[in-house]
């Protein structure tokens, strides 16, 4: 069945969209006739939801399918333009779906842009941009649109200094965590925010910011402000199966491109979050291109484009959960350490997980789900997990991780950089083939990791094979080298290698730094045809030789 959106519904396209939707069959084709397409949030889905990742609460969806199967959504190249706090598109407990040709994009940004006019030690003057809205009012700093605003003294502000020469992070630049106005630097609310600034009025149009911190910013140069929670993502899958994104460009939105969550078989195919080229502003996404939770099956990408982001291209990872109780020898209570994952059910009955040691992540033991149970008194941060071994020896403050819900990952022909952090964060046990891609972020290219100290991201690698790729002068803000093996816990010299399995085969590596692999925790790792430059695109910051390795074993390097 083929259902046409015209072009003349396209001024209040939600008010035509939401009864086609609600009553969509399965194997339907939703076309658009091309053209710009506004939607406006007086007839957008509504619900309450608890056990999507980062949210709790209230969200708002235009595109909403659940439990739908073969159905195609084609924008047949229109631009779909999205008023106010809205998550363009989830797929719940879908099959079988494909969206294609179109652009996401939002009348006004999830950040704002400034303009470096002068820096005076602990005092720095700012002119917004066009087209970014604020007021000062006393000492506090204020963003808003039509139907939202941003008080920045009661939430976590990112900024972060970009080169509009280069439209990329300024070289050697720092992301300041913070809250502007009055208040207090840390609360149950904003507990990362770590610096207070307060803001007046600079006269002419300007705004002076000043606190406890000097600023290190050049004039001249522009100042992104992210301060928005990360709620609304363009695409959500979440716990669905095959579902491919074609030809979609992804101009802005307040958190990642797109998310991936407990789905199999993900497929994304010319796949661009990037800037329209005409654009004045310096921020596609307010968190990564790509992120990937416990999603299974293939996870392929191709042909794609992740640009200008204030966090990572793509993130592929499982979740390390903390044993905080042991009720029984065959039950342990586990908690998720990291507010916006609460909820995510990845362990499912007949699943197998790995329990690790506190610190070092030594594996103890490999235990089968005989029940799960999310409880709700901690927001479904909790989880009481029963097995059918017995568990053995002391295992609080360990963590437990489902290592089967992990993807096998493809990634052919991306350009990715340009970026506030990395390139590619890899944590899946499976096979990874990374081939033909060229790299220009400002941190490391390829993260290798797994994190049991912040982050909580799990999944050791087994089998990588990063070949026939371009590095092109990373690092320009953080890291020792392009591609970075670096598992994260307290105790690494005393861990067993972590990581293994290792291909770095005919790439081109330049590098200002004089790094190219900076290496720990390793066993198996093989250097291979690749060809390496030094250049001087950028002052180096230190001296970093070629091959940094620490607790590595079996390395065969060129």
């Amino acid at each position: 069945m083929l259902i046409t959106i015209k072009k003349e519904d396209c001024a209040d396209t939600m008010k035509k969209l939401r009864p086609v939707l609600e009553t969509l069959q399965d194997g339907a084709t939703l076309s658009f006739e091309k053209g710009t397409y506004h939607f406006n949030r007086e007839n957008y889905f509504s619900g309450w939801f608890s056990k999507f990742p980062c949210l709790i609460g209230t969200l708002n969806i235009a595109f909403y399918l659940k439990g739908r199967k073969n159905v195609v959504i084609d924008g047949g190249g229109s631009e779909f333009i999205f008023h106010g706090r809205v998550t363009p598109f989830l797929l719940e407990g879908c099959e079988n779906i494909e969206i294609r040709n179109l652009t996401v994009d939002y009348d006004r940004p999830f950040y704002s842009q400034a303009e470096i006019l002068e820096v005076r030690g602990g005092e720095v003057r700012l002119k917004f941009d066009e087209g970014f809205p604020y007021r000062v009012e006393g000492n506090n700093l204020i963003f808003y649109a039509a139907d939202w605003e941003n008080r920045l003294d009661k939430c976590i502000t990112m900024l972060q200094e970009f080169d509009p020469k280069t439209r990329a992070p300024a070289y050697n630049s720092d992301t300041i965590l913070c809250r502007i106005g009055d208040g207090v630097a840390v609360s149950e609310s904003a507990p990362l925010a770590m610096t207070l600034y307060k803001a007046k009025d600079g006269g002419d149009g300007t705004v002076v910011l000043y606190g406890e911190k000097p600023f290190h910013f050049k004039a001249g140069n522009k100042l992104e402000f992210c301060h928005e929670d990360r709620e609304n993502n363009a695409f959500l899958v979440y716990g669905s199966e095959n579902v491919a994104l074609r030809d979609v460009f992804i101009r802005h939105c307040g958190a990642f491109g797109v998310m991936g969550v407990t789905t199999k078989d993900l497929t994304l195919e010319r796949v661009h979050t990037a800037l329209d080229k005409k654009s004045k502003g310096l921020v596609s996404t307010n968190a990564d291109s790509v992120h990937i939770i416990h999603c299974y099956g293939k996870l392929t990408i191709r042909d794609c484009v992740f640009e200008n982001m204030l966090d990572d291209a793509l993130n592929v990872h499982g979740q390390f959960m903390e044993v905080v109780d042991k009720p029984d020898a065959h039950s342990l209570l586990v908690r998720c350490k990291l507010w916006g994952y609460n909820g995510i059910e990845i362990y499912r009955k007949g699943k197998k997980v790995n329990l690790y040691s506190q610190n070092t992540i030594n594996n103890i033991g490999v235990y089968t789900v005989k029940d799960a149970q999310y409880l709700p008194d901690n927001d479904y941060a909790d989880v009481l997990l029963t097995f059918e071994e017995e568990i053995e020896g002391e295992v609080l403050h360990g963590f437990v991780e489902n290592f089967e819900m992990m993807p096998e990952l493809l990634v052919q022909r991306v350009k990715t950089g340009r970026n506030r952090p990395r390139g590619f964060l890899i944590q899946t046990n499976k096979p990874v083939l990374v081939e033909e891609c060229e790299f220009y972020n400002s941190n490391f290219a390829i993260n290798i990791t797994s994190d049991c100290t912040y982050w909580y991201e799990s999944g050791p690698v087994r089998d990588v094979t990063i070949r026939n790729n371009k590095f092109i002068d990373c690092n320009y803000s953080w890291g020792e080298a392009p591609i970075g093996i670096t598992p994260e816990y307290e105790t690494c010299e005393e861990a067993r290698y972590y990581h293994k399995g290792i291909s770095v085969l005919g790439n081109e590596f330049y590098s200002f730094t004089g790094g190219m692999i900076y290496a720990v925790g390793v066993d198996g790792l093989r250097v291979r045809g690749n060809k390496f430059v030094v250049t001087d695109t950028y002052p180096r910051r230190f001296d970093t030789p070629k091959y940094t390795l620490r607790n590595c074993n079996n390395c065969d390097l060129e």
